[in-house]
């Protein structure tokens, strides 16, 4: 499993340049601009699909057929993608936490801080639960259908919420966030069971 997670790593550094870039931006943004806290769930929102993506890059280079030659079971491959999202997830949230509490210093507020957590920890678990098993059920391309619809859903979901704080969205209470976070855990865990099972039934990978 070792070897898998660094051959995902090294693919990350090759290939996501520009997503690891976009993730330092958000993050700059969302601490540079007073009150814009909602630039800090961007980069959980790529930290969320750099998985998918890694999946799509081992399919077209033939990865996913010459791994079916080495000592990996298919319950191996698939969690490897798993495991990967949680280390970059709480990656990106634990980064995210240290420059919100170093922008907030002044006023910092630990109600805030674990909203912020929750929240982040929330689009950081639910992107990948939802789209890998689009993933391993039908291909990368075939899956993109999925990323499509989610990234959408997110989309509209944030322009709705800037425009309910009137541009200025604030942080709610750390409780409903919880409760939301705590639902994200749970769903990951069965996603992540479900594309073990939808991937040992494929045929053709």
């Amino acid at each position: 499993m070792k070897g898998l997670l660094l051959k995902d790593f090294y693919m990350l550094i090759y290939y996501g340049k520009v997503f690891l870039l976009l993730m330092l931006v958000f993050l700059v943004a969302g601490t540079a601009i007073e009150q814009n806290t909602v630039f800090l769930f961007f980069p959980c929102l790529f930290a969320g699909i750099l998985p998918m993506t890694l999946q799509a890059y081992d399919e077209r280079s033939g990865w996913c057929h010459f791994s079916g030659t080495l000592p990996y079971t298919r319950a191996q491959l698939v969690s490897v993608k798993y495991l990967f999202a949680l280390l970059l997830g709480g990656a990106v949230v634990l980064l995210t936490t240290v420059l919100f509490v170093l922008s907030s210093a002044p006023a910092f507020s630990l109600p805030k801080l674990l909203a912020l957590l929750a929240v982040a920890g929330t689009v950081t678990l639910l992107v990948p639960a939802l789209l890998l098993p689009f993933v391993f059920r039908f291909g990368s391309e075939k899956g993109r259908i999925a990323y499509l619809i989610l990234v959408g859903g997110l989309c509209a979901g944030g322009l709705f919420f800037l425009r309910s704080g009137q541009g200025q969205p604030s942080l709610p209470g750390w409780a409903g966030p919880g409760v939301f976070f705590g639902a994200a855990m749970l769903l990951f865990a069965g996603s992540w069971l479900l594309s073990v099972v939808i991937y040992q039934a494929r045929e053709a990978v």
